[in-house]
């Protein structure tokens, strides 16, 4: 899982990386980028709530209480 969690943080930059490519290319406009971002955030957004479902599922730590500890 955690590597699961170093690739999605990863991803989150390579993403936003290719989208400014693509904007500054003039592949696509700035309206339709500000959606690619918003649609990646989204996504990204449910990889994280995913990965917590599998720590919360699969490890005897509960990353949850220990997050809100912090």
């Amino acid at each position: 899982l955690m590597e699961l969690k170093e690739e999605a943080k990863m991803n989150i930059h390579q993403d936003n990386a290719q989208i400014n490519k693509l904007i500054r290319k003039n592949l696509i406009t700035v309206d339709m980028g500000s959606s690619l971002v918003n649609d990646n955030d989204n996504v990204n957004d449910m990889i994280k709530k995913l990965i917590a479902v599998a720590e919360l599922l699969y490890t005897k730590k509960d990353t949850i209480l220990s997050n809100e500890a912090a």
